[in-house]
């Protein structure tokens, strides 16, 4: 849905640029930037013990995604390609958060 409402917004001629792991797939308009940042290394094999256990609750998912927004925050905010897109002195009329799994 949040990239939908991106592409929307580009299309209605506002300035889009999206910090974001993935690209952004498809045809896009030409005022629409796709920044590229890393993911935070993490040891998968821990992330599917804790997805996948007897002891499993959406809420403890949630608590999970929690305690991990530091590192990945970090991760984003510190990465070159961020910084190298925030010195060029952009300004933004609104900056919207998605928080993962949601």
């Amino acid at each position: 849905m949040f990239k939908a409402l991106l592409k929307a917004l580009a299309e209605r001629g506002h300035t889009v640029e999206v910090a974001s792991p993935y690209r952004t797939p498809g045809p896009l308009p030409e005022n629409y930037t796709d920044i590229i940042i890393p993911i935070p290394q993490v040891d998968r094999r821990e992330i599917l013990k804790f997805l996948v256990n007897v002891n499993y609750s959406p809420i403890k998912e949630h608590i999970g995604i929690w305690l991990a927004m530091p590192l990945l925050c970090e991760t984003h905010l510190s990465s070159p390609e961020l910084r190298r897109f925030l010195s060029q002195g952009s300004a933004a009329d609104v900056i919207l958060g998605e928080k993962p799994n949601n």
